[in-house]
């Protein structure tokens, strides 16, 4: 991904080597999750960060989001940047895609 950087050695999520080339890097992620203590949105529209990680698991329906209260303060701003909501409402959104 970044092309001066050089790495050794190898992750493994149990049989599965991470660095591997022909990983499927979608696959590892439904395997595998991670929450940070500083919440990492993508550069996208709020709609796009919180359509993204039910897409990926095949959810359509998007009741998840006003389960953990999310909904009414961001229905009206989807198309906003994620980076401009709260860290609290951004842990939010990134919690709703790791919990699925």
């Amino acid at each position: 991904m970044i092309p001066q950087c050089r790495i050794r050695g190898q992750i493994r999520v149990g049989n599965l080597e991470v660095l591997h080339s022909k990983t499927n890097a979608i696959a590892l992620r439904r395997q595998v999750g991670m929450i940070f203590q500083k919440p990492n949105p993508f550069p996208l529209s709020i709609g796009k960060n919180l359509e993204l990680p039910l897409q990926e698991h095949g959810i359509r329906e998007r009741h998840q989001i006003k389960d953990v209260g999310l909904w009414d303060e961001v229905k009206d701003r989807l198309q906003a940047s994620a980076l401009a909501l709260s860290a609290h409402r951004q842990s939010s959104g990134l919690v709703l895609g790791a919990r699925n």
